[in-house]
């Protein structure tokens, strides 16, 4: 037989451990509501993700101030002359036309080595050299542009520039091919209308001859 404990004593003892229960539970309670939900991730960036003070590198290939220049040089009707520097070893890469607000221009772009030099002069009958045989280009008049420097394939392990014509714009009504001798490249360039002012100059990076043509 069980015999239960009466009277104030028990009572109190009881009270007691109520009340230690009590605490015990809320300490539990603090200690889960401190405790981190073990789900939740923390990020921390590292040093590699901090912004960079750097500059972007430039492109090997962005344009030059003289590259991205379409500024002609003051330009007269007469003959030009420059002489080739260094050693040239010179082929050309590419001939293009294009039209500018107060002028029109040709380029024609060179690889190897050099510096080129070049010649011109007006005429209303272009003619090939060495062979003198009569260029067909549109137009009324022409400047005829021989470039020096200018190597032969097995010389340079280039083709030459194919023989043939190159569309033109603007005042320029087209550009000719006449061929390579003894180190000279024949370029003639038809223009509609009379004779004009011009200028040559040689740019680089990439080596190129650009004639500037005046509108009329």
């Amino acid at each position: 037989m069980t015999v239960k404990p009466h009277g104030p004593r028990y009572r109190t003892a009881a009270a007691s451990v109520a009340a230690l229960a009590l605490v015990l539970v809320a300490c539990d309670n603090e200690d889960n509501a401190a405790a981190p939900n073990p789900s939740t991730t923390t990020m921390t960036a590292s040093p590699s993700e901090k912004p960079s003070s750097q500059k972007p590198s430039t492109d090997k290939n962005e344009p030059s101030t003289m590259q991205g220049s379409v500024q002609p040089q003051t330009g007269s009707a007469g003959p030009k002359n420059a002489e080739p520097q260094g050693e040239t070893q010179l082929y050309v890469t590419d001939v293009r036309a294009g039209s500018h607000e107060n002028f029109d221009r040709v380029v024609i772009e060179l690889g190897g080595t050099g510096i080129p030099g070049y010649f011109t002069d007006i005429t209303s009958e272009p003619r090939q050299q060495a062979s003198g045989y009569p260029v067909e280009v549109g137009g009324d008049t022409a400047i005829n542009l021989m470039i020096r420097g200018v190597g032969l394939p097995f010389e340079t392990g280039h083709e030459d520039w194919p023989i043939g014509q190159t569309p033109g714009a603007g005042a320029i009504a087209g550009v000719a091919h006449a061929g390579v001798f003894e180190g000279q490249d024949q370029f003639v360039i038809g223009l509609n209308g009379a004779p004009r002012n011009y200028s040559v100059q040689v740019l680089q990076n990439p080596t190129r001859v650009v004639v500037d043509v005046d509108r009329p």
